[in-house]
């Protein structure tokens, strides 16, 4: 009986240390997430706005850009400034998501955050019930696997 007690303290002392570790890749990765998808979705519409504005507004709006510039009208036209700004926008937008897919971050935050939900759970198992060390083990290391990313 006090070999199982002391392989439950063990057990739940590493429970601790993945929701540790778990804890500190979500805080480390979901603000990031959250600024590469706010500058994806911010730079994607405004590169939108950029190029729809010389179409709506027509050469009169055009031109009065030019002129508020102060850019010659026959170099460097407000039209080609938009669009350029468009165009450096539409980058970022494209570049912001594509780091944000490539890293898979929607998928290894939703993981992460199930694993520490599971880990809780195996924890109040462990310290309230007679839940066999073998079973409480074999929970810890299928969580072990799912989040096998998150390294300490």
């Amino acid at each position: 009986m006090a070999a199982d007690s002391t392989m439950r303290d063990k057990l739940v002392q590493r429970i601790h240390g993945k929701q540790s570790e778990v804890s500190n890749y979500l805080r480390h990765v979901e603000p990031r997430s959250w600024w590469l998808m706010v500058v994806s979705i911010v730079t994607g519409g405004l590169a939108g706005l950029l190029t729809a504005a010389p179409a709506v507004g027509g050469p009169s709006f055009t031109g009065a850009l030019t002129e508020a510039l102060g850019t010659s009208p026959t170099q460097a036209p407000g039209w080609r400034l938009l669009c350029a700004a468009a165009t450096v926008c539409s980058f970022v937008s494209a570049t912001a998501m594509s780091v944000y897919r490539t890293q898979d971050l929607a998928t290894r935050m939703a993981k992460a955050q199930v694993a520490r939900a599971r880990l809780e759970s195996l924890e109040t198992f462990l310290e309230t019930t007679d839940l066999p060390i073998e079973k409480a083990t074999e929970e810890y290391t299928e969580v072990l696997r799912e989040v096998a990313f998150i390294s300490p």
